[in-house]
C-alpha cells in the first residue's frame, strides 16, 4: 500500500531522497498539500511552476482526493478525468495512480489523452473519423495551397494548416465574414481582405478533401467532439464530475473547449497543472 510522507525534518528528509523512488515519486510539501486537499475551489483552479516544482505530485493527490470525496458522498457513478496531452505522460500517470490509490479509487478514475478522450466522445456519437498523419495532411494542404493560389502570395501549406488550426479552428469560425473580421495576433504576416478570401478557399478545399476522405486532424476531433457535448441538453450532467488536466500548456483552445463540455460547471470542476515557459506546440 502506498503512502506520502510530510516532513521538515531534515534527516528524515535525508532519508526519504535516498530510499524508495516511488515514495519520492508522491512524496507531499505541506504547501503542496493545501492545494491538492483543498475542499472546495468555487469553479476551475489552475496552479502553476516551472519543471521539477511538483505540479504533477499536486494533481495526482488531488485526483485521489476527488475520488475519495465521490466515495463518501452520493455520487457512486460520478467519475473523475484525469487528461493529459501525450500517451506517455498518461500512461505514467496512470501508473502511478494505479499503486497510489486503493482499488475502489481508482475505478473512480478515468486516465487518458484528450485525443483519446476525444475520439471515445465521438465514437459514442457514431461519427466515424479516422485521424489524419502529418506526411498526409501536408500532401493535403500542399494541393490546396496550389489549386487557390496562395503560392503565388508566398504562402506555402505549412502557413495554411496553422491559420486553419490556430485562427479558424481555434476561434470556432464558420464563415468567411467571420473570418475577415477576426484578430490574427501571433500569425506574423498581415492578410488583405482579398487575401483572407484566398486563404478562406485553401481552407474550404483542405477541410473538403479531407471530409471525403472521412479523416480528421487531433484538433478537428476535439473540435467536434466540443460540439457534440455542448449540443446537449440543459438537464445533462456531463461525462464527468471533475476533471485534473496535466501538461495544460499544450492543449489546444478546441481541446479546451473539449474539456469544458465534458465536465459540468460547478465546484471542483477543473484542476490545471501547467507551465507556459514549457509549451512545446505553439498554440
Amino acid at each position: 500500500k502506498s503512502a506520502f510522507v510530510v516532513t521538515t525534518n531534515d534527516s528524515e528528509l535525508l532519508e526519504l531522497l535516498t530510499g524508495d523512488f516511488e515514495a519520492w515519486r508522491t512524496f507531499l510539501h505541506p504547501t503542496q498539500r493545501s492545494l491538492a486537499e483543498k475542499p472546495v475551489y468555487n469553479g476551475p483552479a489552475k496552479i502553476t511552476g516551472g519543471a521539477g516544482t511538483g505540479k504533477s505530485v499536486v494533481l495526482v493527490h488531488r485526483a485521489r482526493f476527488l475520488a475519495q470525496r465521490l466515495l463518501e458522498g452520493s455520487d457512486h457513478s460520478g467519475r473523475v478525468l484525469v487528461a493529459t496531452y501525450t500517451r506517455s505522460l498518461a500512461t505514467n500517470l496512470d501508473k502511478v495512480l494505479r499503486t497510489f490509490c486503493t482499488p475502489d479509487q481508482y475505478r473512480c478514475l478515468h486516465v487518458t489523452t484528450v485525443d483519446s478522450l476525444a475520439q471515445q466522445v465521438l465514437a459514442a456519437s457514431d461519427v466515424r473519423l479516422r485521424p489524419i498523419q502529418a506526411d498526409e495532411l501536408s500532401e493535403i494542404a500542399q494541393e490546396a495551397v496550389a489549386m487557390t493560389g496562395l503560392d503565388d502570395l508566398q504562402l506555402d501549406h505549412r502557413f495554411l494548416i496553422a491559420e486553419w488550426e490556430q485562427i479558424v479552428i481555434a476561434r470556432a469560425i464558420n464563415t468567411l465574414p467571420e473570418y475577415a473580421m477576426t484578430p490574427r495576433p501571433g500569425r506574423g504576416r498581415r492578410l488583405t481582405r482579398g487575401q483572407r478570401k484566398q486563404v478562406w478557399s485553401a481552407i474550404e478545399r483542405l477541410t473538403a478533401d479531407l471530409a471525403s476522405r472521412k479523416r480528421a486532424t487531433y484538433v478537428q476531433l476535439a473540435n467536434l467532439a466540443a460540439e457534440h457535448l455542448a449540443g446537449r441538453t440543459a438537464t445533462d450532467t456531463g461525462l464527468y464530475v471533475h476533471a485534473v488536466i496535466d501538461e495544460a500548456q499544450d492543449l489546444h483552445p478546441a481541446q479546451w473547449r473539449l474539456l469544458r463540455a465534458a465536465v459540468r460547471p460547478g465546484a471542483n470542476d477543473l484542476f490545471i497543472a501547467g507551465d507556459a515557459h514549457q509549451r512545446i506546440y505553439d498554440h
